[in-house]
């Protein structure tokens, strides 16, 4: 199955996969009804793709008109999947691709004084990485104030609808995967 920007001005590019089964890729469908729901807040905006996989979800974004993308992966293959998707669409300039795991990279990002205006996580499922997303002291010094962290999960996954200092917006499932969108409280 191949993997294409849905939207925007690279609208149907295949990217780059992995064979990597344990990479488990934001559906397509997903990918569209997420972009429906945000698309008037990517237009310029800062995007933080955590967990990032291939990088699908960072660069539909990039595609839609986000100013500037910064995809974290520490698996290497995956990182190098990003890469490869990175410059097919020439986007270099737009980008930053951290090879590390997430909790470092929120703290080097936090560190650096990086601002974002959507960050959108896909973590493993079953491994309550969502649930440490929330509980991260980096996550809302990451957030601009009028920002929104996006949780992609498992559906049966049950995340609180308030968690100091998240409230949480809206949530929907698409069969196995649900997601949910905080802002702050």
């Amino acid at each position: 199955m191949k993997t294409r920007i849905l939207g925007g001005k690279h609208r149907n590019t295949i990217l780059h996969t992995t064979d990597n089964p344990a990479v488990r890729p934001t559906l397509g469908r997903v990918r569209e009804n997420l972009f429906n729901i945000i698309q008037s807040s990517v237009p310029r905006c800062h995007f933080l793709d955590l967990y990032a996989g291939f990088g699908a979800v960072g660069l539909e974004a990039l595609s839609r008109g986000a100013e500037r993308c910064f995809f974290v992966e520490a698996h290497p293959p995956c990182h190098q999947t990003i890469g490869k998707n990175i410059v097919k669409l020439q986007a270099e300039k737009q980008t930053e691709l951290l090879k590390m795991p997430v909790r470092q990279a929120l703290t080097l990002l936090e560190r650096r004084g990086e601002r974002f205006d959507i960050i959108f996580a896909d973590p493993p499922y079953g491994k309550n990485e969502a649930q440490i997303l929330l509980d991260s002291p980096e996550c809302p010094q990451l957030l601009e104030s009028d920002g929104m962290l996006i949780l992609q999960t498992e559906s049966a996954a049950n995340l609180p609808e308030e968690h100091a200092p998240w409230r949480l917006s809206r949530s929907k499932c698409y069969g196995q995967t649900a997601l949910w969108f905080f802002e702050f409280g």
